[in-house]
């Protein structure tokens, strides 16, 4: 199946990493000081593997249930069970909605201090949230197609920023290894995971098969992960006992008086600031479309309609924005707990749960590619359950 006006390769691999690129970048320096660079790394990449592992068995489930061009990820689990499908639709819908309100409470915090103003956090979110609302509004991700590039030239830009200031100021010494896992696997999970829109791509993608689904996912998971373990280990040089996302390090910590001694030091970092504020605002409409349509697939199921009209996806983008934007305004309410929350939860499932039990429980698979989907799936239910005790016991 051929679509001449869909996505390249390149362009699809350039949305999924679009969509792993958000918050879970910025806390990835600090998950590395917790882990160690060497236990950090290894099970940085385990965690890679897996999820380009979990990329293939949906896709792979989809490719072989679903008819070409409609893939879906509820559609995908039904083929298993109903219920199997709901619980998918409802932890994407939840995932997209926290990531939205990370997102919302960082642009909130970092804005004026990037600008030096001293403005209400309400004001902000009121200010930020209109141009948050036309993008989310768009029907397509191809529309969006700008986003991409903004967002990898805003991380690329920050990971140089950070080896220049490693290179210039020197760093602190690393240990080898750490036992944070909990909080750090968790960042670490939310950081790669870009499964809810792997699907959508699918269908938009020049030639719409598995061959090219396939390569898209692993130049994704290749792609983010350079970029990620390189932002993570030369951030944990730069800082050293990191006790806050990397960027408000550089911004207000104690490497930030060295950095403000360098000529013009303080004023790259409040572009690295702001360069990443662009980030979340790209990320926000990539989150929201697949939130906002499993919202509403669950609402079609539920009440037996097949279509969905424009008017109800335009009301429910609406209702979905508004109500982040309320909960962004809670004084007390901190990115980094929703975060972790999320990530040891709606996303661990999402990015590992459910797309290797469709695959270890589908009829058409390899023999030994679902024993091993089977084992993920059985590993991902007690990493959450790890991941979820150690965030609440903080």
């Amino acid at each position: 199946m051929s679509n001449k006006s869909g996505l390249s390769v390149f362009s699809g691999t350039s949305v999924m990493i679009t969509t792993m690129l958000g918050s879970g970048v910025i806390l990835l320096p600090r998950a590395f000081k917790d882990l160690g660079y060497i236990i950090g790394s290894l099970t940085f990449l385990g965690i890679a593997a897996i999820t380009f592992f979990t990329l293939f068995t949906l896709c792979s489930a989809a490719f072989q249930t679903e008819k070409k061009g409609n893939y879906s990820y509820f559609g995908t689990c039904q083929s298993i069970s109903p219920i199997l499908a709901y619980a998918a639709d409802s932890c994407i819908a939840l995932q997209g909605y926290a990531c939205c309100l990370v997102y919302l409470i960082a642009l909130k915090g970092w804005l004026p201090k990037v600008f030096g103003l001293q403005t209400d956090g309400i004001i902000v979110v009121g200010v930020v949230i209109i141009p948050l609302f036309i993008l989310s509004s768009l029907k397509s991700l191809k529309k969006l197609w700008f986003t991409s590039y903004v967002s990898v030239g805003s991380v690329l830009f920050l990971s140089f920023l950070i080896i220049f200031y490693c290179i210039k100021l020197g760093g602190y010494e690393m240990k080898a290894s750490g036992f944070g896992f909990g909080s750090a696997i968790s960042v670490m999970v939310f950081a790669l995971g870009c499964h809810q829109n792997i699907l959508k791509v699918f269908n938009e993608l020049e030639k719409c098969d598995l061959k090219e689904i396939v390569k898209v996912s692993l130049f994704s998971v290749i792609g983010g992960s350079a970029i990620y373990i390189g932002i993570g280990l030369t951030g944990y040089y730069l800082v050293g006992d990191l006790k806050m996302s990397i960027l408000e390090e550089m911004l207000e910590g104690e490497v930030s008086d060295k950095i403000n001694g360098l000529t013009g030091g303080g004023m790259l970092v409040k572009g690295a600031v702001l360069g990443f504020c662009f980030v979340m605002m790209c990320a926000f409409p990539m989150q929201v479309q697949p939130a906002r349509d499993s919202i509403l697939n669950l609402i079609g199921k539920i009440f037996k309609k097949e279509k969905i009209s424009e008017s109800a996806r335009m009301i429910s983008t609406v209702v979905f924005v508004l109500s982040i934007g309320g909960l962004a305004c809670i004084k007390k309410l901190e990115y980094g707990f929703v975060l972790n929350i999320v990530g040891a939860t709606c996303t661990t499932f999402i990015t590992f749960l459910f797309p290797s039990l469709v695959y270890a429980l589908g009829k058409n698979g390899n023999g030994i590619l679902r024993i091993l989907a089977g084992g993920v799936s059985l590993l991902s239910a007690i990493l959450s359950c790890f991941m979820l005790y150690q965030v609440i016991k903080g």
